[in-house]
């Protein structure tokens, strides 16, 4: 499971993938959330990702090396504001997969 911001909801979310036994879960943040994705791995996220600033890594290849290229069963967007990751989240589920596009975006219009 992929799960795109690791605000307060997306901290949820990985307490919730993981009481529901999600065997892998990758979190993202800025590299000025580092303390609240230290919180996600203390909460159980296997993996998290800074994707912005000098580390920044490309979430799509990342989650594909970590799957060996199946990719994720599921994607969560939570992001405010950035459509990128709405980009990332359908880029990372495998074919069939499930995308939960719950990020609040405001009111300008999407480039899709």
């Amino acid at each position: 499971m992929v799960i795109l911001g690791a605000g307060q909801r997306g901290l949820g979310a990985v307490i919730a993938a993981k009481s529901v036994g999600a065997s892998k879960v990758i979190i993202t943040g800025l590299e000025k959330d580092q303390h609240k994705l230290a919180l996600a791995q203390e909460l159980g996220a296997d993996h998290a990702v800074v994707v912005d600033g000098p580390d920044a890594v490309d979430i799509v290849e990342f989650v594909g090396d970590v799957t060996h290229g199946a990719m994720a069963d599921v994607a969560v967007e939570l992001t405010p504001m950035a459509a990128g990751p709405v980009n990332d989240a359908l880029r990372s589920v495998r074919h069939g997969g499930t995308v939960v596009l719950a990020g609040l975006k405001g009111g300008g219009r999407s480039p899709w």
